[in-house]
């Protein structure tokens, strides 16, 4: 990795990689039929700064919020870096509750005027029943302008609409911007680039603001994982820290992602291991859920290939996952962090440590200037002894400034000495490694979704005979050991 790049800036960074080798491919997409649809880094550069003049046209300022609500695509990254190169800030808005409240206070609390969608985008095709309009669309080349009212969301001016059904849709985006002029808005480092949306493991999502400073920390950080390859396949959705185009801005990786369109969800994954081997794939970003998909497809003898490294997380891991080293990967990296904190512990397993390893395993400190600590939860007193489970609290390094929209001596997500509550448990064994074993809040995760108690409590106080209920997950007792 080069020395001393550049700026804190988003576009500055493109620039870099761009310079640096402009034909190298910065994105693979992978169709549903196997085609490969690279992006190069100089295309990355010049389609972000196009379609940035493409914003500058229809309105779009220095800090205003454009919500993104599109799939993984060529079209939803050029969309928001070219948002953030128009010195405009990024929110995504995906809805979990049946009545969309979740994506209307998001909309209300960013001021959002803009959201930039596909017209079969499950989200629009709710949320456009409480859209009101004039009846004055404009149909400009491959988007339609539809000027909207909305009463639950009175900020919201414009909706930016793309028929985006096949992945000839989003070459035709790109073809679309050819006549665009290039531009790049005047920003420096500590302007708002990205608004991050909560996953909602601890409550309903919250909004997590990055200045353009902050967005670039968070990408460097990773470059603590250890030695980085040149190519990686990435599954998560953009809209998460997880999937941002975080190892491209920070190391130059070349990243492979499946292209998203029409409302079809992503294949198996052991449908796409071949053509990954085939690609040169070294590192690969997955869920646990899908890794142990992948060793079981290795143990039915699907696939011999293996490829170098795995980085995985997101939930607590068990201890069996780690079998797939030696077999489906030569390492795992594991990572623990969160939209709020940023990436915060890492490890790695490979043939020496392998057999070692504890359920729920994350690592050490990720980067320098992290403190990271465990609270007793009854005495809330400081654990000193190994593997005595305590709340984590970290402070430092990329823990967010504030909630957008919130206070944060009110919220309780920060003591009076600065420490952030992450509402994670875990312990820290004899050498000093943590490892997290759930969550204090009143949720539950099931596999990658999130369950909240009181949601069925309410739906099923409603049915006939019932005259109490509590809603509990399933406790592994024996991680808390």
């Amino acid at each position: 990795m080069a020395q001393n790049i550049p700026t804190d800036i988003v576009i500055e960074r493109l620039k870099y990689r761009a310079q640096q080798d402009p034909s190298k491919a910065g994105y693979i997409f992978l169709t549903f039929q196997n085609e490969l649809l690279p992006l190069s880094r100089f295309e990355l550069w010049n389609l972000s700064g196009r379609f940035a003049s493409r914003l500058r046209r229809l309105g779009i300022k220095i800090g205003d919020v454009v919500c993104s609500i599109l799939n993984n695509s060529r079209t939803k990254l050029i969309t928001d870096l070219g948002i953030m190169t128009a010195g405009g800030v990024v929110i995504n808005a995906k809805t979990i509750l049946s009545d969309g409240q979740d994506v209307f206070k998001a909309l209300n609390i960013s001021k959002c005027r803009t959201i930039i969608t596909s017209r079969d985008c499950e989200e629009l095709l709710f949320l456009q029943t409480f859209f009101k309009t004039d009846g004055l669309k404009r149909q400009v080349g491959v988007e339609t302008i539809i000027p909207v009212q909305c009463s639950q969301a009175p900020c919201l001016k414009q909706l930016i609409v793309y028929k985006l059904t096949s992945h000839q849709d989003h070459t035709a985006f790109i073809s679309s911007l050819a006549d665009e002029d290039f531009y790049e808005a005047d920003v420096n480092a500590d302007d708002e680039a990205y608004i991050f949306l909560t996953s909602g493991s601890t409550s309903y999502s919250k909004l997590v603001p990055r200045t353009q400073r902050e967005y670039l920390a968070q990408a460097d950080a990773i470059k603590h994982f250890g030695q980085l390859t040149d190519v990686m396949y990435n599954d998560r959705p953009m809209e998460w820290i997880a999937g941002s185009p975080h190892l491209y801005l920070s190391a130059g990786v070349t990243t492979v992602v499946q292209e998203v369109y029409d409302g079809v969800v992503k294949r198996r994954v052991t449908d796409i291991w071949q053509l990954l081997s085939h690609l040169g794939v070294h590192l690969a970003f997955m869920l646990p859920a899908d890794v142990m998909e992948l060793k079981q497809a290795y143990d039915n003898g699907c696939f011999h290939q293996k490829i170098s490294a795995l980085i995985t997380g997101g939930q607590p891991i068990r201890k069996k996952l780690f079998d797939v080293v030696g077999r489906v990967f030569e390492k795992v990296y594991t990572i623990y962090g969160s939209t709020d904190a940023g990436f915060l512990v890492t490890g790695v397993v490979d043939h020496t440590n392998r057999d070692q390893i504890k359920d729920c395993y994350t690592g050490q400190c990720l980067t320098t200037g992290l403190q990271m600590k465990l609270l007793d939860e009854k005495t809330n007193t400081l654990v000193t002894s190994a593997n005595k489970v305590g709340k984590i609290f970290c402070r430092g390094g990329n823990v967010l400034r504030h909630y957008l929209g919130m206070e944060r001596s009110t919220q309780g997500v920060f003591t009076e000495d600065n420490w952030f509550v992450t509402s994670d448990l875990g312990y820290t064994d004899e050498v000093g490694d943590l490892h997290v074993i759930g969550r204090t809040s009143d949720s539950i995760l099931n596999g990658t979704t999130i369950v909240y108690p009181q949601w069925l409590e309410e739906r099923l106080h409603t049915c006939p005979g019932v005259e109490n209920v509590v809603v509990v997950g399933e406790v592994l007792k024996e991680w808390m050991l």
